[in-house]
């Protein structure tokens, strides 16, 4: 039987982009995800409790709203059961939400919306008729 525990293991984590008031549920179940084989699940805890609590600091320092978005990407490197942080991999991406006078953007669409022709623009008709014309070709002749 393989101790599991002795296996060695060199990732990355990566969140996707999520809410950051979500993150640190998504980096929990991402590393238990990536982990689970090769560490035990306290110190799974143990390791993203620790770095939950950094990002917590490095997302303060940079003025994220739990309603921005953010995607943070670090890699890991898990030793005889021990999980470490790489510190100098660290990506945060922070997306910042943008308030848009929804009044404004309604009368831009529909002074838009008046402006665009009845017909399709001319490359989207060619392409749909190529298209059409592949399927046609293949049946054709095909039910006389």
């Amino acid at each position: 039987m393989i101790n599991m525990l002795s296996k060695e293991r060199v990732g990355s984590l990566s969140t996707g982009f999520i809410i950051a008031a979500g993150y640190a549920n998504k980096i929990r179940r991402t590393a238990f995800a990536q982990m689970k084989d090769y560490a035990d699940a306290r110190e799974i805890v143990r390791a993203t409790a620790a770095l939950n609590m950094a990002l917590f600091d490095v997302l303060r320092e940079f003025n994220v709203d739990k309603t921005d978005v953010v995607r943070i990407r670090i890699s890991y490197r898990i030793f005889d059961g021990k999980i470490s942080w790489d510190p100098d991999t660290l990506e945060v991406e922070i997306f910042k939400r943008a308030e848009i006078d929804v009044n404004q953007a309604k009368e831009i669409l529909k002074l838009k919306l008046r402006e665009t022709p009845p017909e399709a623009p001319q490359e989207e008709v060619k392409a749909l008729k190529t298209v059409e014309a592949l399927e046609e070709d293949e049946y054709e002749g095909y039910y006389e």
